[in-house]
Order: structure tokens, then sequence, then C-alpha cells
């Protein structure tokens, strides 16, 4: 398959997704087979405030609406660097300052756009060969507001967005062209935090993928 004078090595490509299609995302949709890789699309988030509609059918019922208008700025930083023929690492480093510039309350003036971290840091080192392949990342995402007004200060709570740092780590080892079995660590440190719901600690997985 050739796009223009590029041709790719399988007739897969990979569609640039907001938050989804990261660095470690990439390597591992590289590593099975994709043929083209795009980064993440720079988000664009309308800001939410809540209207009380009072009771519907003996419930209190509520809608959410467009309100204001952001200024984002920001920049992002990334180095590979394949050290020979089977290791490789990387980093990334994205900070951006979404502000809410007009809002229908004084209060969400000059705050945080929701749900937007203002530093995101990932890094990880991969390892590949005939039979053998491997990952270990780490990731650090800063505090998120989920309130226009910024005034959830309080982590470690339901319905906060903490800062957290996590460890994750995938092996796996190729029988044939047929059958590949992985392990996975996931939360290597065994961190506890809110992604708004609690997030579970350490988990480990074992999964075996046959392709045919």
């Amino acid at each position: 398959m050739n796009i223009g004078n590029i041709e790719l090595s399988a007739p897969l490509a990979l569609a640039p997704m907001a938050g989804i299609t990261d660095l470690p995302f990439r390597l591992i949709c590289r590593r099975l087979g994709c043929g083209m890789t795009v980064s993440e699309m720079v988000s664009a988030k309308g800001l939410l405030y809540k209207n009380s509609l009072g009771v519907v059918d003996g419930m209190n019922a509520t809608c959410y609406q467009n309100a204001g208008e952001a200024e984002a700025k920001g920049f992002e930083l990334e180095l590979n660097h394949n050290f020979d023929d089977k290791w490789s690492a990387f980093l990334n480093y994205t900070y951006q300052n979404p502000v809410i510039k007009k809002a229908l309350k004084a209060t969400e003036k000059d705050k945080y756009v929701t749900a937007i971290p203002k530093e995101v840091f990932r890094a990880g080192v991969t390892y590949s060969d005939d039979k053998w392949s491997g990952m270990l990342t780490g990731e650090y995402i800063s505090k998120r507001f989920s309130k226009t007004d910024n005034s959830d200060t309080v982590n470690g709570v339901y319905g906060s967005y903490d800062p957290y740092f996590i460890m994750n780590m995938d092996i796996s080892y190729s029988f044939n062209k047929n059958y590949t079995l992985t392990a996975s660590v996931n939360n290597i440190l065994d961190r506890d935090f809110f992604n708004y719901y609690y997030q579970p600690g350490r988990t480990y997985s074992v999964e075996l993928n046959y392709r045919f």
C-alpha cells in the first residue's frame, strides 16, 4: 500500500484519537502489524454548566449546555532512541494551559477547563526480538477538575481527578506465527488514586492470542 511516494509495510493505518494514540499505544500497534500510526489530535472541549429544571415525573432533573469560551496554549516534546535493533526508549512531555476566558459566572473566569490535565509525562523502554517482546512504561497525569469553578480541590475522594504516577509492564512470547502469550502487570507500584472512581491497585493478567 502506498500513500504518495511512501510505501507502508502493511495496509493498516491507525486513526488519530485524542487521549488514546499516545506513544506507547502507537508502539504497540506497530508491533502488532500496523503500517502507519498517527499521533493523537488536540482536543477541543465545550464548557459545561448545570441548569436545574426542578422536578420532572417526581425526580430532580438537570440538563447541560455549552457555555463560555476558553483559550488553550501549550507544547509537546517527544524523544525516541533506538539503542540497537532490539532495545529502544521514549520520553514524552505535554504542557497545556486551557483557561476559561468568557464564562456565565464570575467564579468560572480564568479557571482551568474541566477534565484536562495541565501536565502529562510518559516514558518507557521497549524490547523486541524474534520471540520475545516487552514494554515498561511510566505515566504521570497532573490534577484535573470536574467543576468549572475548580472548587473540587480535595483529592482521594469519590469524584476527584487525582494527580497520579503509575508504571505498567507487558511481556510477550511468540511460540510461532499463530500463538502469542502475554503477561501484564498494571500499576506496578500499587498506587491509590481516584480518576472520578477509585482506580484498582496492582493488577495481573495473562492472555493467549491466536492469529489466523
